[in-house]
Parts: structure tokens; C-alpha cells; sequence
């Protein structure tokens, strides 16, 4: 009784961990087909060699390698997790990027429609500014920034009275 009960329980359990293999991790299953097997493989050695108790020897083994691959599965959980959560935050770094420029484009031509003589000048010097920024080596982030900071140079015109702001330039030539 003592050999065949640790021979026919494992084989039980073996059944449920079969069942539910779908739902265990790759190498969450290995360690418990592990767990399972080599106890039962010691188990018959140790009917043909008595008295050599190896039972004990190989379930330590086994509990070692199921906590390994416990850590390993763990490990890629947490990996995949991470990859997960890195593409989110890029691509909510992307759609505020878009938002903002989508903003900044609209305070602009907020500004231009005020004064037609200045349409598209926001536009040359956000480029222009951006350009500079690049040949004196500013990294891409700080390109961009400065780039913002030139397309909205003029946003403080939106405060000003439209007869404040002389819309026809030739006007004050004469003046």
C-alpha cells in the first residue's frame, strides 16, 4: 500500500492539471507534470531497489524546479505586462502630441483671421525657428518645443481690439 498510493494519487492528479491545461502557463504545466512524474519514476526505482529512500531526494528536486519555473513564468508575465504598458504610453504620448498640435494650429488661426496680412507668417517662423534650433543641435524634443513656443509667438493678439490691429500695411507708409 505505502508504493502504489504514491503511484496512483499522482496519476489522479495528473488528470485535473491535464483538464485544466489550457488555462496554466507553459512552463507552470511542465513543473507540475514534473511534480507529478518524477516522484512516480523514483517510486518504481525505489520498489526494485528497497531500501534506498530517493522518494524524498526527488520531491525536494521537484519542488526546486517547480519554484524555478514559477519564477520564469512569473517573470514573463511581468515582461509582457511591461511591453504592454510601454506601446500604451507611447501611443498616449502620440495622441496628446496630436491634441496639442491640433490646439496650437487652432490658437493660430485664431490669430490670422484678425489680420490676413500675417496668414501663414506663424507657420515660416515655427519652421524657421525650428531649423536654427536643429543646425545648433538641440535634440528632437527641444526642436519641437521651440518650434511651438514660434508658431504661437502671436497667440497675444487674440486679446487685442480688431481696430487696434492695422490690417493693411501699406497704411502706415503714410502715416
Amino acid at each position: 500500500m505505502c508504493y502504489i498510493v504514491p503511484v496512483i494519487c499522482p496519476i489522479i492528479q495528473y488528470t485535473a492539471v491535464r483538464m485544466y491545461r489550457k488555462r496554466i502557463a507553459r512552463l507552470i504545466y511542465i513543473a507540475l507534470t514534473a511534480y507529478i512524474f518524477v516522484p512516480i519514476v523514483v517510486g518504481i526505482i525505489q520498489i526494485f531497489a528497497y531500501g534506498v529512500s530517493i522518494v524524498n531526494m526527488a520531491m525536494a528536486v521537484v519542488s526546486i524546479l517547480m519554484y524555478v519555473f514559477s519564477y520564469l513564468d512569473i517573470n514573463d508575465t511581468v515582461e509582457k505586462a511591461q511591453r504592454v504598458q510601454m506601446h500604451e504610453l507611447r501611443e498616449e504620448r502620440r495622441s496628446m502630441k496630436r491634441l496639442f498640435d491640433q490646439t496650437a494650429t487652432a490658437f493660430v488661426t485664431a490669430v490670422e483671421k484678425k489680420d490676413s496680412f500675417s496668414v501663414g507668417t506663424s507657420e515660416r517662423v515655427a519652421d524657421c525657428a525650428k531649423r536654427i534650433a536643429e543646425i545648433y543641435g538641440k535634440s528632437a524634443e527641444e526642436c519641437d518645443e521651440i518650434y511651438y513656443a514660434a508658431l504661437l509667438h502671436d497667440v497675444g493678439r487674440i486679446g487685442i481690439a480688431d481696430n487696434l490691429i492695422d490690417k493693411n500695411p501699406m497704411s502706415r507708409m503714410y502715416r
